[in-house]
């Protein structure tokens, strides 16, 4: 148990940046899967416009 005890605060602060890493890591998948969305229907209105 001691033993156990001992790296309980390294590993809760690791745990922390681990947390805010996965959000920023979400946060950042986001945004970038909203531009690729965004390039997509762009590209797709322009071919819309070019044909018609």
């Amino acid at each position: 148990m001691p033993v156990d005890n001992v790296p309980d605060n390294t590993t809760h602060s690791t745990s922390k940046l681990k947390q805010f890493g996965w959000l920023i890591l979400l946060w950042g998948g986001s945004v970038v899967s909203l531009l690729i969305v965004v390039m997509i229907i762009r590209f797709f209105m322009t071919m819309a416009g070019l044909k018609s």
